[in-house]
């Protein structure tokens, strides 16, 4: 008896604590990708890409390719 009682608590300490958690998350992704191609939409509309707001970060010399030499 006790060990059905503590499996239907279980049960329930699952249900309420991991199951929203989960569903939230579920949804929370879903609108974040709605998000994403409406903001990429109107930002089309305009005339603009979606990427044409963007600034190169680095500077010219920054991450150029340089021969291999090996140390000995």
């Amino acid at each position: 008896m006790h060990i059905l009682l503590f499996f239907l608590l279980g049960m329930l300490f699952f249900v309420i604590l991991f199951v929203p958690v989960f569903l939230l998350g579920v949804l929370g992704k879903i609108f974040s990708l709605f998000g994403k191609r409406s903001e990429a939409r109107t930002k089309n509309d305009k005339g603009g890409s979606a990427y044409s707001s963007r600034k190169k970060i680095f500077s010219k010399d920054e991450g150029e390719y340089v021969d291999f030499e090996e140390v000995e």
